[in-house]
């Protein structure tokens, strides 16, 4: 995949989406807003389809905050603690998220999903419109 505009945890953007499930693109024309493009099932052998959220670093950072969140021993799951886990960038942060507590519980259910070439498709389309 070829794609200028998202990073992942990992040099390669394949990588980091079909292994990893996270792409992450800053949005040009939103405050503080970040394209989250995840992985929603993973059978042992990648990421089978994917979904789009779009998330502020100020809600990303706040799910460490709410009731239902064990932020003890979520850090201790990520081997850092607050301070350190909050200075990652988004694809870290959304990364550990999802690992630990499943994209439904972060991202919410995603009704509309894609496949691994409609997922380029986006990717070209979405570089596309950026280049405008």
């Amino acid at each position: 995949m070829e794609t200028n505009h998202f990073y992942g945890i990992d040099k390669s953007i394949d990588i980091s989406i079909l292994e990893y499930g996270v792409l992450v693109s800053k949005e040009p024309h939103e405050d503080n807003n970040y394209l989250i493009i995840y992985g929603v099932n993973n059978y042992g052998d990648g990421y089978q389809s994917f979904a789009t959220i779009l998330l502020s670093e100020q809600e990303v950072n706040s799910k460490i905050e709410e009731s239902w969140f064990d932020k003890k021993l979520f850090l201790d799951y990520c081997g850092m603690n607050e301070t350190e886990w909050l200075s990652l960038n988004m694809a870290n942060k959304m990364r550990d998220l999802i690992a630990y507590y499943g994209c439904e519980n972060i991202c919410g259910v995603s009704y509309s999903t894609f496949d691994e070439d409609e997922l380029r498709q986006y990717l070209s389309d979405y570089g596309n419109k950026l280049n405008k």
